[in-house]
């Protein structure tokens, strides 16, 4: 399916609207590629509230550590950025990356389990996960190390 730029800043624009977001000082956002939710302008705007923004960066055992960044082209060349020192402050909200959901709440990834470890070890942490309503299905059978998600903003629905 292609898909139309106006359905994407609709989903952007959605997530400005939850308190989550507006109180969260720290947000790391996934960059988008394939058929994900663009996030490009939702980096760039993130900046330009001057919230502190990290990416992750999927490491060879397949867990996350995150790169903070200043500028989007810094989140495209983030092999060349250091990572949060250990004991940095996590983010406040995660914005997660999917391939389909759930009105359960649960997510399938790309399989490797990534922000599911992550997210279990930071479980303070608030979830926001973005997806065309087309990626909506009607149920997922989370395995038990899966972590389901505390929102999903589709370009027609917010599932809470």
């Amino acid at each position: 399916r292609p898909i139309q730029p106006v359905i994407q800043l609709h989903i952007i624009q959605k997530l400005q609207l939850p308190e989550q977001f507006l109180q969260a000082q720290h947000v790391c956002t996934y960059v988008s590629r394939d058929r994900e939710v663009e996030t490009h302008q939702l980096i760039e705007m993130l900046l330009g509230k001057h919230k502190r923004v990290s990416v992750p960066r999927i490491k060879p055992d397949y867990s996350i550590e995150l790169v903070e960044i200043a500028s989007f082209q810094q989140a495209l060349d983030q092999a060349a950025l250091s990572t949060l020192p250990a004991g940095a402050n996590a983010p406040n909200l995660v914005i997660v990356p999917l391939v389909a959901c759930d009105l359960a709440k649960n997510r399938i990834g790309r399989g490797k389990g990534s922000y599911d470890k992550f997210l279990a070890a930071h479980p303070e942490i608030t979830t926001i996960g973005l997806a065309y309503d087309w990626q909506v299905i009607d149920q997922i059978h989370p395995d038990p190390w899966d972590q389901p998600l505390d929102t999903i903003l589709t370009d027609t629905r917010a599932i809470t």
